[in-house]
C-alpha cells in the first residue's frame, strides 16, 4: 500500500506544450501582384522549455518563415513571420510551414495560408 502512495506523490516529468492559436490563416482573393505577411502566435503552455529545432516552408521558393525566438519559456510566447511572394502564383493557393519542437504530444505543428490568387 505504501509503494502505491509514494508513486503517486512523485511528480510527472516537465514537458512543454505547444499551442498555435490561428493555426490556419486564409488571406481571401488578392492580385498575384502582392506579396503578403502574416503571423502566427506561438504560445508554450507546459511546464518546461518549448524549443522549435526546425521552420520548414512547404514552398521554398514563395513562401519564407522565421520564428522570433527559438526557445520559449514556459508561459512565453513567439511569432511565426511568413512571408508569401505571389508574383509567379495563379488561382488556389494552399501552403505550409511545419514546426520541429520538443513538444512530446504535438512535434511537428503545420501552419498553413490559403487563398485565391487572381
Amino acid at each position: 500500500m505504501l509503494t502505491a502512495v509514494a508513486a503517486l506523490a512523485i511528480p510527472a516529468s516537465a514537458a512543454p506544450l505547444i499551442v498555435v492559436e490561428q493555426p490556419s490563416w486564409d488571406f481571401g482573393i488578392v492580385t498575384n501582384c502582392s506579396e503578403l505577411t502574416h503571423d502566427f502566435r506561438i504560445r508554450n503552455a507546459g511546464d518546461a522549455s518549448l524549443n522549435i529545432t526546425q521552420v520548414r516552408s512547404s514552398c521554398n521558393l514563395c513562401l519564407h518563415a522565421n520564428a522570433d525566438k527559438r526557445i520559449v519559456p514556459p508561459g512565453g510566447s513567439t511569432l511565426i513571420h511568413c512571408h508569401l511572394d505571389l508574383h509567379a502564383l495563379s488561382g488556389q493557393v494552399t501552403r505550409a510551414v511545419v514546426l520541429t519542437c520538443n513538444d512530446p504530444t504535438n512535434p511537428s505543428p503545420v501552419l498553413s495560408l490559403t487563398g485565391i490568387s487572381v
